[in-house]
């Protein structure tokens, strides 16, 4: 049964769903980049892609702990990957906005819409864990 989109709840790991289907749609979004693009535009897409996925799988898998002292051993680590991942997010962002410049790409708002999305999630997220334990 589906439920009415106002009335879903976000969840708490969206931000690891999202940062898959970027990876996915980035992966298809740019066979429509022409082979000359290729080593400028077309890899360099996919693996910012591919590194923000990693990088945002990576700073979950180190599960934030129970208590304050076991917190504060994990958390540079698990900070530091989620930093990595904004990071990239601005870098995706960058190239995208060139790609856009030289070409016209199709789909261009949703392509933007999945990094912006994610970006969003990911902020959330190390706002949440900063709530946590202070």
């Amino acid at each position: 049964m589906s439920v009415l989109k106002r009335f879903q709840k976000k969840s708490e790991v969206e931000f690891l769903n999202t940062a898959h289907e970027l990876e996915i749609f980035t992966i298809q979004a740019t066979k429509q980049i022409p082979k000359t693009y290729t080593f400028t535009l077309k890899l360099p897409l996919c693996e910012s892609a591919r590194k923000i996925n990693r990088n945002i799988r990576y700073a979950n898998s180190i599960f934030p702990a129970q208590n304050r002292n076991d917190y504060e051993s994990l958390r540079d680590t698990r900070r530091g990957y989620q930093r990595a991942a904004q990071i990239e997010l601005q870098n995706y962002l960058e190239i995208l906005r060139v790609a856009s410049e030289i070409l016209p790409l199709k789909n261009l708002e949703e392509w933007v819409g999945y990094a912006v999305r994610e970006n969003d999630l990911v902020k959330s997220w190390i706002e949440s864990d900063f709530k946590r334990y202070t």
